[in-house]
């Protein structure tokens, strides 16, 4: 009976053994470290050549806190109190696109991975303009305000669209369009290469470790996430005013 009970009490820290020294999963748990010590790496390497680009993400994480909880508080004493996420657009917004987002870029950036970023950037201005512009439309349900508001934009560029928001959405819009574009995007990765006579990290998709040669990269991403971060509140401020609130 004992030897019964030791034995199955025992499988369990066999089955753990076996993981760990099978050949199967070897290759698992040494990608893992290896992507644990990149990470700490880029980490490293941010805080001693481009603390700046941290915190600017930092900002804008904040920044994105702070237009949600400054939302619930304008519209808790409202008309629109008891309605507002169903009833508009741009709180849905603020909710289920700028916040999430504020929080993806500092593991993309950690990962050296700036399509992600810029494909997250350019979700951010294009629902932020498309979502203001459909606040016009007659309807009390945002869904539908969404789906009336796409079919009379059917065939039309999104950034000729939502530069009726802000002249500086469109723009920044076809900025972020023309970055993740297929030749723009192999043009940079062969100027990289004969520049520095290396691949950028992005190239693999994997995380791979920064070189000083991407700093002039992370400069313009610095700069292009201040500048969405600083328009995000100013178009908010707008639609309140339009609205009759006080934000």
């Amino acid at each position: 009976m004992e030897l019964n009970l030791l034995e199955r009490t025992s499988r369990p820290l066999q089955v753990i053994a076996k993981i760990i020294t099978d050949s199967r999963y070897r290759a698992f748990w040494k990608y893992n470290r290896q992507v644990s010590k990149i990470l700490k790496y880029n980490h490293d390497f941010l805080l001693r050549y481009k603390h700046s680009i941290l915190d600017e993400i930092i900002e804008f994480q904040n920044d994105a806190y702070d237009c949600y909880t400054n939302m619930v508080k304008t519209f808790e004493n409202s008309p629109f109190k008891d309605d507002y996420f169903s009833r508009f657009c741009l709180p849905n917004y603020v909710t289920y696109v700028l916040f999430p987002i504020s929080f993806s870029l500092y593991p993309a950036l950690l990962t050296a991975y700036l399509p992600h970023c810029y494909s997250s950037l350019r979700l951010a201005v294009e629902a932020l303009g498309v979502m203001y512009l459909a606040e016009d439309i007659p309807d009390n349900w945002y869904e539908r305000k969404l789906r009336r508001f796409r079919r009379m934009i059917r065939r039309r560029a999104i950034s000729a669209v939502i530069s009726k928001a802000d002249p500086k959405l469109g723009s920044l819009f076809s900025k972020f369009s023309d970055w993740l574009h297929a030749v723009n995007y192999l043009k940079r990765v062969t100027e990289y290469f004969f520049k520095s006579h290396e691949l950028p990290p992005r190239s693999l998709g994997s995380p791979m470790p920064y070189k000083e040669a991407d700093l002039e990269e992370l400069d313009q991403l610095e700069n292009d996430i201040n500048a969405v971060r600083r328009l995000v509140p100013q178009i908010l401020r707008k639609w309140y005013y339009r609205i009759g609130l006080q934000p």
